[in-house]
């Protein structure tokens, strides 16, 4: 059956001289762990078809997500585990041999293109067969680094931009365009990578743990931390899994939702304002709220990774001032008439969606 969807390639930069150059035993165990963080970070519902070398070949139908802002944090979260592991590695080593040395020379380029693929099965693997699967592979070999000068990069065809409404949630597009046998010119969009991580780690941290929780609620839900975070961070149906009857966002910024995005969601006489002051796609994001009583706090939402699915977690941390007392069990009421309602949510809408 013909489908749909997204193709994603992982490029490491500078793979082949860093053999060349570097001691066999070193930079494997250099390489392996450069590919283990992007493994980690190709999360489900992103499927991994095979592993090429020195790239990796992932898909995702165009359906299973909610949003689209989801796929493009799936991409930047894919570099940011490669850059963090990178940087760690660089840190932490005081070997002198030309494999360590030579780490700061590999980045990690991602290609995207969108358009139909069928899955073939091979053996015990499902393999993604197609002209645009090839076409995908072909964006590879290009002058990107040459025109623009940028080293480290998303490369999205025409196709996959518009699918994906890119120019919504990203700035800073380099346009390109190239040529390939039997596709033609194919236009495209260069997002610089290297620029996203460094303002990822100028984000200042605001995290409410467990330890310090005021008010707090807990749930296994059976499904990836992606897909989760893909439904609570849509206002509309965080709004209906949560019981609120109206909603919405509030602040003047359009496209793509994180820190400075602002909400308001009531129900009756119970409302609630916040906005995003921290926010790390898949893991966490933090709010500075004003809830019942006028008081105001910061409410962490956790997304952990457990062996069958995701530990949703909400932490709201002690208020500075209002009625203090008063309010904790008003709040840990609603919290626990509200949050359950996720679990079923999720696990009975993805099930719906799930291929027979």
């Amino acid at each position: 059956m013909v489908q749909k969807g997204y193709f994603i390639i992982t490029d490491i930069t500078g793979y082949t001289a860093y053999l060349t150059k570097s001691e066999l035993d070193h930079a494997h165990e250099i390489l392996k762990s450069l590919f283990d963080a992007q493994i980690e970070n190709i999360k489900p519902p992103l499927v991994v078809s095979n592993f090429q070398g020195d790239a990796i070949l992932s898909y995702a139908p165009e359906d299973i997500f909610l949003q689209k802002q989801t796929i493009i944090e799936l991409i930047e979260d894919i570099y940011f585990g490669f850059s963090r592991k990178r940087e760690v590695m660089q840190f932490n080593t005081t070997c002198t041999c030309n494999a360590c040395k030579n780490i700061s020379g590999l980045d990690l380029k991602i290609f995207v293109h969108y358009g139909d693929y069928m899955l073939q099965q091979l053996a015990e693997r499902e393999e993604l067969v197609g002209s645009d699967v090839i076409l995908a592979h072909r964006m590879m070999k290009n002058q990107v680094t040459d025109q623009t000068d940028i080293q480290a990069y998303a490369l999205f065809t025409e196709k996959a931009a518009e699918s994906l409404e890119l120019d919504t949630y990203c700035t800073d597009l380099e346009p390109y365009k190239d040529d390939y046998e039997h596709a033609g010119e194919v236009n495209m969009l260069v997002y610089c990578l290297k620029t996203q991580w460094e303002k990822e780690k100028e984000k200042t941290r605001n995290v409410v743990t467990k330890a310090e929780a005021w008010v707090s609620f807990e749930v296994e839900i059976d499904a990836p931390p992606a897909v989760v975070w893909d439904y609570l961070t849509k206002i509309d149906v965080k709004l209906q899994m949560l019981g609120f009857s109206v909603g919405g966002r509030t602040d003047d910024f359009e496209g793509r939702v994180g820190v400075d995005s602002s909400f308001h969601c009531a129900h009756g006489d119970l409302e609630f304002r916040y906005k995003v002051v921290d926010w790390k796609a898949f893991k966490y994001f933090t709010c500075y709220e004003t809830g019942p009583n006028g008081v105001i706090y910061d409410n962490t939402y956790h997304l952990t990774p457990t062996e069958t699915g995701t530990l949703f977690a909400n932490y709201v941390r002690i208020p500075e001032s209002g009625p203090i007392e008063e309010t904790k069990e008003l709040m840990q009421n609603i919290w626990d008439q509200a949050f359950p309602n996720l679990k079923p949510f999720i696990e009975q809408a993805i099930s719906h969606s799930s291929p027979d």
